[in-house]
Formats: structure tokens, sequence, C-alpha cells
């Protein structure tokens, strides 16, 4: 449905018979479906993943960016051009003219890729580390994820446009992959995962939705001492990443201009529909009993944070048009957890979960 989106989006912009893609498309999902996408043969994955990853640079490197009517590869350049002259960097105006939310965190992330001229390239640089992370859990699932994201129109999109959206829940849902691999859990790591929070929330603070999914279960039976460091610690290396932007004119710039990261994160939908996504995360944290589970409840949550602001910008501007001013570009944070989500018979036989103090064995039916 995500795809769907895309191809009525942007089809329809180019031609009047989109309908015809997306019924194409739809069919050849449904022939995807009778084909074995179980290989063991390692080479094949390998084959695969370096023609996907030829094919992402050579998509990006025909692509002039400054025509692409999407900005987030310049919040980021530009952010990153102003840091590195001494400026205040959230005062960069993007190539359209717009400013850059990303916390700061994920701006420095791609120092290593403005340095070598295209902040975009970081996408293929978390998708390879994406894979490796499926590939230690079980190479068959990681054929299968390769196939679900390459055959996906907005997976392409956001490669073309150089967006960091996608990029940034692929990096968040390797961080979740890497954990659960090594059993790093909160009762026995609380601080550590404390600190790998605090530092994630501050790429995206949407972030906060699969973490929370993830680990609230595990936090309800932390002792209360537990449950305040861990609050504290997050929170505290969350608030360390935006220090050395006080020294700006005394900090006013970071809290007081009008298009700081904080306002831009938070300014669409509405604090009624965002407490109408508790009890819905309460739930689904509680009653995940694998890890499949797990990242199939962070794609729903993120569905439902979408469609909510969706609706809430529906009653504000009475506009409900995939042609409006609301980005359907959002959607594509669910895409990693749904094609783990996928992997169910893939997966390892024996799932871990942590509930209280013990470790609970879960045996896949």
């Amino acid at each position: 449905m995500i795809n769907v989106c895309f191809i009525v989006k942007y089809g329809s912009r180019v031609t009047s018979y989109y309908l015809l893609f997306v019924f194409l498309y739809g069919f050849g999902v449904m022939l995807l479906s009778f084909l074995k996408m179980e290989s063991s043969k390692k080479w094949y994955v390998v084959l695969l993943a370096v023609i996907g990853i030829i094919g992402m640079f050579v998509l990006q490197q025909s692509i002039d960016p400054m025509s692409i009517n999407v900005d987030r590869w310049s919040a980021i350049h530009n952010f990153l051009d102003k840091l590195l002259q001494g400026e205040y960097p959230y005062a960069a105006k993007t190539h359209l003219d717009g400013y850059g939310s990303p916390f700061p965190v994920w701006q420095v992330f791609h120092l290593p890729f403005y340095f070598l001229g295209n902040v975009g390239l970081s996408i293929i640089f978390v998708f390879v580390l994406f894979l490796l992370s499926v590939w230690n859990m079980n190479n068959k699932a990681c054929f299968r994820v390769l196939v679900f994201l390459f055959m996906s129109p907005a997976f392409w999109y956001e490669v073309a446009v150089r967006s960091d959206i996608l990029t940034n829940f692929l990096f968040c849902c390797t961080i979740m992959n890497l954990l659960y691999l090594r059993q790093i859990t909160l009762e026995k790591n609380t601080y550590f995962i404390a600190i790998i929070c605090g530092l994630l929330l501050s790429t995206r603070i949407s972030v906060a939705v699969p973490l929370a999914v993830m680990f609230f279960k595990s936090f309800c039976s932390l002792p209360w001492l537990k449950k305040f460091g861990f609050l504290l610690t997050a929170l505290l290396v969350f608030a360390l990443t935006f220090v050395p932007f006080l020294f700006y004119e005394q900090g006013e710039m970071l809290f007081f201009f009008q298009y700081n990261p904080f306002i831009l994160q938070t300014r669409q939908g509405n604090l009624i529909m965002f407490i109408l996504l508790i009890p819905i995360g309460i739930y689904f944290s509680m009653n995940w009993t694998n890890y499949v589970r797990c990242m199939e409840y962070s794609a729903y949550m993120l569905g439902l944070l979408v469609l909510l602001t969706y609706i809430s910008t529906f009653i504000n501007n009475k506009d409900w048009t995939f042609q409006g001013f609301y980005d359907i570009t959002y959607l594509n944070m669910m895409l990693p957890f749904l094609v783990m989500a996928l992997q169910e018979k893939l997966m390892p036989g024996k799932m871990y979960r942590h509930t209280g103090n013990n470790l609970v064995k879960i045996i896949k039916k």
C-alpha cells in the first residue's frame, strides 16, 4: 500500500495511465509470492546486494540534486557547511529556501559523506549495515529483505532524491537488530541502552516509537531507581548533544528561533492525536512475544503516527489529497520494520524476550 501511494502520487504527474502501473505492480507482487525466495546460496545474496548498491550509486549520480524538489539532502549539507564555517548551522537554508530539522547526532553522522561531496551516500552505507545485521540473523532472510526493498518504488524514490527518512529508520532498525542479536537487554544493560536511546533520539524524535515498542515492557519491570536512572541518562545524553549550540548567541537561536529543530519536528499533528496513540503503543509493547512481532508492531505504530498526523493536517487545512502539502514519504519510516516482519518463517527458531527478571525462551510455532 505504501508503494501504491507512491505510484499514484508520482505516476499521476507523468501519465494519465498511472492506474495501469498500479495494476502491473500489484500483479508483479502477486507473482512474486509464488517464487521461492529462500535461497541458501550466499553468493546469491552478495550478487543481488552488489547489483543493487551499484544501481543506487548510479541513480544518485545521474540526477542533479539541485533539480530535486526535495530538500532533505540540502538540509544536512548546508547545515554542515555552516557548522564548518563557524556559523550557527540551524539557520542554514536549504536549496528550496527551507530549514533543516534533523537533530545533531544525525547531522554529524553525515560528516564523512559531506566530505565525499554527497550526503545522500549515507543511505547506501546504512543499507549495507542493515543487510549485515539481517545476515547475522539469517542469510535467507537477508535475501528476501533485498528482494522486498529492491521491488519497492518508495525505496528507489528515497535513493533518487537523497532523502534521509528511510536512512534514519534503517539505521534505527539496524541498532535494534544488533541489540537483539547480542541479547543486550534493558534488565542487564540499563544504562548502556539508555545512552543508545539518547543518541538515537538525537537523530529524529520519531525513532522513539519503535524504541518504545521494543523496551517499554522491560522498562515497566525495572526497579523504580533504575527506571529513574534510565530516563535521566537517556534525557541527559539527548540534551548534551545540543550543548554546543548554546554557545551561539547565548542559546537564543536554538530555543527561540522560529525554525528551530524542535518546532520543525513537532509542528505536524496535535497533542490529542498523540495521546490516542499511547494506549495502542502500550498494548503492542506488552504483547509482542518474538522479535518478528516487535518489528511488525513497530511498523504499525509508525503507520498510525503518520495516519493520525495526516488526519490532523486534513482537519486543519481541509485538504485530503496526495497532491497536497502532506508528505507521504513519512510512510517510508515503516519499510525497514515491515520487511523484517515478513521474514517470520526464516528467522531463527528460538526467540527470546525479557519479562521481569527472567529470560523467557519462546519456541516459534
